[in-house]
C-alpha cells in the first residue's frame, strides 16, 4: 500500500544480442525513466546488461 511517499524503482534494460529490431540500452533507460516520471516514481538505481545471456548471466 502507497502511502503517500513516491514509489522508489529500479531500472534494468538489457541486449542479448544486437539487431536491427532490438532497442539501444539507452532508449530503453530513456523510456523507462520517462514512464517513471509520467507516474511519479522515483528512480534509485539504473543498470544496464548488454550481451548478458539471461539464463547464464555470462558473456556470450
Amino acid at each position: 500500500m502507497n502511502t503517500g511517499n513516491p514509489l522508489r524503482v529500479a531500472i534494468c534494460a538489457r541486449l542479448s544480442q544486437a539487431a536491427e529490431e532490438s532497442v539501444s540500452i539507452a532508449r530503453q533507460i530513456e523510456a523507462c525513466e520517462a514512464i517513471a516520471k509520467a507516474r511519479g516514481w522515483t528512480v534509485v538505481q539504473t543498470e544496464a546488461e548488454e550481451d548478458v545471456s539471461g539464463s547464464k548471466k555470462s558473456p556470450k
